[in-house]
């Protein structure tokens, strides 16, 4: 049997201790519990953007180490022009106790790909040159891995249900390519329908991984992040040309047991 209180402050009445650890358990132990099961990554917000000089981080929910973290203001990162690949990354501390307080801490720091260490979430990468500046202004969806001066979002961590997922960022600008040309496929229809009902949270990569199978008329297995940004490379490009895999699939199935 579970038990629900909640303190009813009324007129007259004393604060307790008891009161005040019924609003901590639901504040805190309410919001933890809403992700159970969910990997480490960004779970919400955390855009990047990219200004003269600086990365901007916007506010977020980031899960590290199955603890719910939040940035309740941008952040502002600095970045030099050094010509090597780097990662914005977040970095959690270790949980300090005070006298009133758990006090969880989370920095954001920009580190050499070769550097970044077990439990950092990246946040994005980039290799920005001397005498360029860094873009999250995409011309095409090819263009989101574009190697010099561009921030790359493909291998960001983001948090899913028991497995970590591809960046809401890179789903939702995939569905704005595609819906420039006409949908046809069932397949496509579903899928951006989906991606249009996240609100800013992303899809469980299984389902990502069941799209790219059924779309590219392929086995189902289990996808890196790159070859999920593959995969929907290839899927774009069907939708561009009107192509319905699926649909080729069977005729060709029909023809055969025909003849």
């Amino acid at each position: 049997m579970s038990i629900q209180r909640s303190p009813l402050f009324q007129e007259g009445s004393i604060l307790t201790h008891d009161m005040l650890n019924v609003l901590k358990e639901y504040s805190i132990n309410g919001a933890e519990s809403v992700y159970e099961g969910y990997s480490d990554g960004v779970i919400k917000g955390c855009e990047v953007s990219a200004a003269e000089g600086i990365l901007v981080i916007g506010k977020g929910i980031i899960r590290i180490r199955s603890r719910n973290y939040y940035l309740f203001q941008e952040v502002t990162i600095e970045v030099e022009k050094t010509n090597q690949p780097k990662v914005l990354a977040v970095r959690a501390t270790e949980e300090e106790k005070s006298t009133d307080f758990l006090i969880r801490e989370v920095q954001v720091l920009v580190e050499n790909l070769e550097d970044v260490i077990p439990g950092d979430l990246e946040l994005c990468r980039f290799w920005l040159q001397e005498g360029a500046k860094l873009r999250t202004k995409y011309t095409d969806f090819n263009d989101m891995d574009t190697l010099y001066d561009t921030v790359n979002l493909i291998h960001a961590g983001w948090s899913g249900y028991e497995s970590p997922t591809l960046a809401y960022p890179v789903l939702q600008f995939f569905r704005e390519q595609a819906l420039k040309y006409t949908i046809a496929n069932i397949d496509d229809k579903l899928f951006l329908s989906q991606i249009a009902l996240l609100n800013g949270t992303s899809m469980n990569v299984k389902e990502i991984n069941q799209y790219l199978a059924w779309r590219l008329n392929q086995k189902y297995r289990e996808r890196t992040m790159n070859d999920i940004y593959e995969g929907l490379k290839e899927a774009l490009s069907l939708i561009r040309a009107g192509k319905d895999t699926q649909k080729a699939h069977r005729t060709a199935a029909r023809q055969l047991i025909v003849e």
